[in-house]
């Protein structure tokens, strides 16, 4: 889960995207005292110029003096060329070392000075955060010097530099590969073809955010899912990206409008798309029907979240797109035959037909499992003279 000193700093940067190491510890003091005041003591009474960095000099001063060090004081991130500091990942940092900051575990901090004069820690803020806390006032840096570049130049480059070395690392996270890919790719040639900026057309459109970056906006949990529904789409589609796009745009803005303020839960997108694309030949299986069929469960109080649909799924492992999908199907199915706001007379979707779409992914007798429908009809026997016969069951 997110630590709650994550979203307040994206809340800030809309009004001042710069911080300095005192501003982000102040912020973990005041969002979480506990853990802050842990992180404390575990530093309390270590070196307050931590170990190992007489390779630069042999006195403390010699090394404080040295062309690649600099005050921590002096260091300063812009958030809209880095991510927000993570107190949760600050404290295992702590917790890791004894409270003890190593100048050479830590090793340098990547920085780069503009042409007005201002340095971006562009990498190692966490580290930079350690030595603070821990007391020491001299780091070693790595410094990368802008010449000629606008302010957006400078920070579009940082991110390069960023993604360069981090993109890859499961800690930086795929919303923000998937961010920093947008920003690189908005402006080029290859623009219209990119997966990562059509879907963020679509969350901009919808306010979404993946990152929880904009407050105001809706957050999605699982963008990775997002993409391959989309690519689903492309492929159920013949390859038609705006197609595919309009699809997962109108998914999306249902969940919105369903369960507006609610976090979006991605799986059940892709589940949802699966189901579409699986029985895309019933024509009562629209977005719109869907939407009267959410509205109507959450009215009912029988599935008011969107996280009541997963939890009420009977899984397979390796196979939650499809068993959630399959449940889906299931229940969407019987609401249909008996509601109004569907113009049938009889389910949708046969039991055979569901259990030959879905058997091709999962065994029979999980579709069985699941797909509980009835027949349509009822057996009626005559009290007089014993006949008996099927009719029809009255919606």
């Amino acid at each position: 889960m997110a630590h709650p000193a994550i979203n307040i700093q994206y809340q800030e940067a809309e009004i001042n995207p710069y911080r300095t190491l005192q501003q982000d510890l102040d912020l973990w003091e005041s969002s979480d005292p506990k853990n802050f005041q842990l992180a404390k003591n575990l530093v309390k009474d270590k070196n307050p110029t931590g170990v190992d960095w007489n390779g630069l000099g042999d006195t403390w001063q010699e090394f404080c003096d040295s062309s690649s060090t600099m005050p921590v004081d002096k260091l300063i991130k812009d958030i809209e060329a880095q991510r927000p500091f993570d107190p949760n990942h600050l404290l295992k940092m702590i917790k890791n070392s004894g409270g003890v900051f190593s100048h050479v575990k830590a090793g340098a901090v990547d920085r780069a000075v503009r042409p007005d004069g201002s340095s971006n820690v562009w990498d190692h803020w966490h580290t930079a955060l350690f030595a603070k806390l821990a007391g020491v006032s001299h780091l070693q840096t790595s410094t990368k010097v802008h010449e000629q570049k606008t302010l957006e130049e400078c920070r579009s480059e940082e991110r390069d530099l960023f993604d360069d070395k981090n993109a890859h690392s499961l800690r930086v996270g795929m919303e923000k590969v998937h961010e920093h890919q947008v920003l690189r790719m908005k402006n080029s040639d290859k623009a219209k073809t990119d997966p990562d900026v059509a879907i963020s057309k679509i969350f901009e459109e919808l306010h979404i955010t993946a990152t929880g970056k904009k407050t105001s906006y809706t957050r999605i949990d699982g963008l990775m899912k997002i993409k391959e529904s989309r690519k689903m789409w492309q492929n159920h589609l013949m390859g038609s990206s705006a197609n595919a796009d309009r699809q997962l745009k109108n998914i999306l803005r249902m969940w919105t409008e369903v369960f507006p303020k609610e976090k979006i839960d991605a799986t059940l997108t892709e589940a949802l798309t699966f189901g579409m694309i699986t029985f895309a030949d019933v024509d009562t299986l629209t977005v719109a029907n869907w939407q009267k069929y959410f509205e109507a469960q959450k009215d009912a109080g029988c599935f008011t979240k969107m996280s009541d649909y997963g939890r009420s799924a009977n899984k397979m492992k390796h196979k939650s797109k499809q068993s959630l999908a399959l449940f889906l199907i299931y229940q969407w199915n019987e609401w249909a035959f008996v509601s109004p706001e569907v113009d049938v007379s009889k389910r949708p979707i046969t039991t055979a037909k569901a259990v030959t779409a879905f058997n091709q992914v999962m065994p029979e007798k999980f579709v069985n499992s699941v797909w509980k429908q009835a027949s349509g009809k009822q057996k009626v026997q005559c009290g007089e003279c014993g006949h008996a016969w099927e009719e029809k069951i009255a919606a």
